[in-house]
């Protein structure tokens, strides 16, 4: 694989998907997101992300924190060479023990985080805010090569849902490595599906017996009916999955299933402005 021109690795369920030879990107920042939006849905295969801070182009959200990193809310890229795979190809066989990041820092202390765990609990008891995402930056002194580290996760953490991408001459020294066991979203022509979880514990039965982490999980799935309600055919919308459980090593999930068929008229920028950031974010 050639970084300088681009590549990724994507996994669905038990399938990879190799992607090489990038005929396209496009980077975009603020309301400019929605018009890349529109033309990636259009037609061929491509991989990147939609960082968490492109709601700011969705809600009016004033920024409290400093840009420092200087990321774009939007980048993809288009491969004309995709491959489906049964096993991560090779050059990925970095395991955890071999990975050496140095030392890392929080973004946030122990004591700033408790503080602010603390103003949130404030918040929701004043009704201000039913939801946040309270989240810190960790920092190490060492870069690894993507594929290592995507290696390593994918077989520390095999979720359902991952991908590595490097980006190549369209965004330098740029590499995205994740991991998750939650679909956001997944459309099959008219058909779309989320599938949020909220509710984790270390075992199914503590889970399946917890009244609180299933009201938990019953909000966020009344915020994706919403959401999606917006975009979707009316009377479309049904949860053919509530409260189900998903094992993963060492946790359990609640997950439910929302469906719904949109309407002729929404494209992918529809569709993301409606439902981004996701309900269980």
């Amino acid at each position: 694989m050639d970084a300088r021109q681009g590549y990724a690795v994507v996994r669905d369920g038990d399938r990879w998907i190799v992607c090489e030879h990038p005929a396209r990107a496009i980077v975009a920042r603020g309301a400019d997101i929605f018009a890349a939006l529109s033309e990636i849905g259009a037609d061929g295969f491509w991989v990147g992300f939609v960082a968490y801070d492109a709601g700011r182009a969705i809600e009016r959200i004033d920024p409290r924190i400093d840009d420092d990193l200087g990321l774009p809310d939007l980048a993809f890229v288009r491969f004309d060479s995709v491959r489906v795979v049964q096993e991560l190809p090779e050059g990925f066989g970095a395991d955890a023990g071999d990975l050496h990041l140095g030392a890392g820092a929080s973004s946030l202390t122990p004591g700033e985080h408790a503080r602010l765990v603390g103003c949130v609990h404030d918040l929701l008891a004043a009704g201000e805010c039913y939801q946040v995402n309270l989240t810190r930056r960790l920092m190490f002194e060492a870069a690894p090569e993507p594929t290592a580290l995507f290696g390593a996760l994918t077989r520390l953490n095999p979720a359902p849902h991952a991908a590595m991408c490097d980006f190549g001459d369209a965004l330098p020294g740029v590499a995205v490595v994740s991991a998750s066991p939650e679909l956001f979203l997944r459309v099959d022509g008219r058909a779309v599906e989320t599938r949020p979880i909220k509710g984790t514990a270390a075992d199914a039965t503590t889970l399946r017996t917890s009244e609180k982490d299933r009201a938990e999980n019953l909000m966020i799935v009344d915020l994706a009916r919403n959401d999606l309600g917006r975009v979707c055919e009316y009377g479309s919308i049904h949860v053919p999955a509530l409260f189900a459980i998903e094992t993963h090593p060492g946790l359990a999930h609640l997950v439910s299933t929302v469906r719904g068929r949109l309407r002729a008229d929404v494209g992918l920028d529809d569709l993301v402005r409606a439902t981004f950031p996701p309900a269980s974010v």
